[in-house]
């Protein structure tokens, strides 16, 4: 009979804290960072804004597209 980890609800999924090394320096670095601080400054500069302008769905930002060829496969060897 097999079990499932009491840590988790699905057999096949384990937690995140199980699969990392906590001690880890980017980890320890990770959880002494001031989250919230950081998101509530850069918010402003992420933030959507009005802006001006119309669409152009005729442009193309990668410039033209060469037409694509259809080549048919080889016959398949026996």
């Amino acid at each position: 009979m097999l079990f499932a980890c009491s840590a988790t609800d699905d057999f096949f999924r384990s937690r995140i804290d199980h699969m990392i090394d906590l001690r880890h320096p980017l980890a320890v670095l990770a959880s002494r960072m001031p989250w919230q601080e950081i998101e509530a400054r850069v918010a402003q500069v992420f933030s959507r804004r009005g802006r001006t302008g119309a669409a152009m769905p005729d442009l193309d930002l990668f410039g033209e597209q060469a037409p694509a060829h259809h080549r048919r496969a080889p016959a398949a060897r026996d």
